[in-house]
């Protein structure tokens, strides 16, 4: 387990890479940036009446989650640039820390961060394989104003050199996300899946 000490000197050096608009600053030592794909069912009360409420279900993908957490039309294109991305900074012992941001790759700077994920499983270091689940709280970002996200999966590590990295990550998702997009919403992710598209360059 790690100290506290070392837990908030990680969570410090990810705050200060990933502070929302910190463009170019010097990255921590273990930080890793996963581009990952988000795509689910989402299930929400839609009142037809003042007495009648029916369960509405639509699909959740990776540009609707960037459009929300920028506060844009969950329809619009998003640019090229911006991609959403896990980015874990790699303790030298314990869990690594973890936040899922929206990630400009122009400016090598975090848009936004959509959740501070606290992250555990149990890793096979012969094999660099394992079990990993992260979870955490929504942030109040762009139109959305809180909830929770859930990942559980497999992944596959890179362990020969001096700090771990992922090589490869798929999981299921589920949470709970609230926000408003002019009206308020409250949605139930009832499927959910998330891989790992490729990992991008430090800057």
């Amino acid at each position: 387990m790690k100290s506290k000490a070392v837990s908030s000197l990680i969570v410090g050096a990810l705050a200060c890479f990933l502070g929302a608009n910190a463009v170019h600053a010097v990255p921590p030592s273990g930080l890793q940036l996963m581009q990952i794909s988000l795509a689910g069912s989402l299930a929400t009360t839609k009142s037809i009446s003042s007495n009648v409420d029916v369960v509405v279900k639509k699909t959740l993908t990776t540009a609707n989650i960037i459009n929300l957490a920028l506060g844009y039309n969950p329809t619009n294109a998003v640019p090229a640039n911006q991609v959403l991305v896990l980015a874990f900074v790699f303790a030298d012992s314990g869990a690594p820390e973890c936040a899922l941001i929206v990630y400009d790759t122009t400016t090598h700077s975090n848009l936004v961060t959509i959740a501070t994920l606290d992250v555990g499983g149990a890793v096979d270091s012969v094999k660099g394989a394992g079990s990993v689940g992260a979870a955490g709280q929504l942030e109040t970002a762009g139109a959305f104003t809180g909830g929770w996200i859930a990942l559980m999966g497999k992944a596959k590590f890179d362990n020969t050199g001096l700090t771990q990295k992922f090589i490869s990550f798929s999981a299921t998702a589920t949470g709970i996300i609230r926000g408003n997009d002019g009206d308020d919403f409250e949605v139930a992710l009832t499927k959910g899946s998330c891989k790992m598209l490729g990992t991008l360059p430090n800057p």
